[in-house]
């Protein structure tokens, strides 16, 4: 982990500040599989098309001992999972936070702005795949196998019942957040301060570096069908993929981004005695986008 935090305050005149911090923290976390770069084929049995596949469903570096389930028997211990998987992570946040306070009067300004730019980029391949064999291939009748079969001799013979490669695959990716606000701090009297203000929220949408992300708009014709002829019930095809920043999705991120968020403040401070201070207060407040699970990362892919 490293973080680096530089500021610089400035007075232009006796009643102005102002205040600038600029910040970088970088996250890196690698963890490896105790077992890598096994040989599928030569070494469990499958098809030597697994050493080619899987490091391509994983974009990742080679294949991994991979997990089985066999019908009726107990599993070994220690079987690489999701536990152990490899993971591969560097997160860079930059931000900027200038602020600007001017005292007039019985008045205090304060204005100011948040930039942050946040690259979350994150690779995780959970081992060589997970395959379960049960009895039915070797059962005297695959519709009602019933005590017959056997879930170790129908994995001996290579018919397996199902078989799944998990990976997490959220590349390169960032988020860039603003955020700006203007409030006044005014005692009114000597009992009786009003302080309010408003800030703009920009919270950002998750964008690929490089557009390598897609969305399904279930309303819209499906070219590839509709050059080939296909229609439903004389109809063309709805529902088709489009990546980002095409004429299809002009958006860089999946998402929408948000210029309308506004979020009112207001507080009061109302002194009855020396000792005693009575305070109230009220806003509106907007979770940021890499908070809110609906908008985060980029979904991980699951293929079967």
């Amino acid at each position: 982990t490293t973080d680096r935090v530089i500021r610089v305050t400035h007075l232009p005149t006796p009643s102005m500040v102002l205040d600038v911090r600029g910040s970088y923290g970088r996250w890196n976390y690698l963890r490896t599989q105790p077992f890598t770069g096994i040989d599928m084929g030569k070494t469990f049995g499958l098809p030597s098309y697994m050493d080619q596949l899987l490091p391509i469903i994983h974009g990742g570096p080679g294949t991994s001992v991979p997990s089985y389930t066999i019908g009726n028997y107990t599993p070994l211990p220690g079987q690489p999972g999701y536990s152990n998987s490899l993971i591969f992570s560097i997160d860079n946040d930059y931000v900027l936070t200038p602020t600007f306070s001017w005292i007039k009067g019985r008045h205090t300004f304060k204005f100011g702005a948040d930039f942050r730019d946040m690259q979350n980029n994150y690779y995780q391949a959970p081992g060589g795949g997970a395959f379960t064999f049960d009895n039915l291939a070797t059962s005297q009748n695959a519709l009602n196998s019933g005590a017959s079969g056997n879930g170790l001799a129908s994995m001996l013979l290579g018919y397996g019942a199902s078989g799944t490669v998990l990976s997490f695959a959220l590349p390169w990716q960032s988020l860039n957040y603003q955020g700006y606000f203007a409030q006044d701090t005014w005692q009114i009297t000597n009992k009786l301060t009003l302080t309010y203000g408003v800030r703009w929220e920009i919270p950002g949408v998750y964008k690929e570096r490089y557009n390598r992300a897609a969305s399904f708009n279930p309303y819209e014709v499906n070219s590839a069908l509709k050059a080939a002829g296909i229609t439903l019930n004389g109809q063309p095809v709805l529902g088709a993929m489009d990546f980002v920043n095409t004429p299809q999705h002009p958006q860089k991120g999946l998402k929408t981004e948000h210029f309308d968020l506004f979020a009112p403040r207001l507080g009061v401070a109302y002194r009855l005695t020396d000792k005693t201070v009575v305070r109230a207060g009220a806003g509106m407040y907007y979770l940021p986008a890499n908070l809110d699970r609906q908008s985060t990362r980029l979904n991980s892919s699951y293929i079967t």
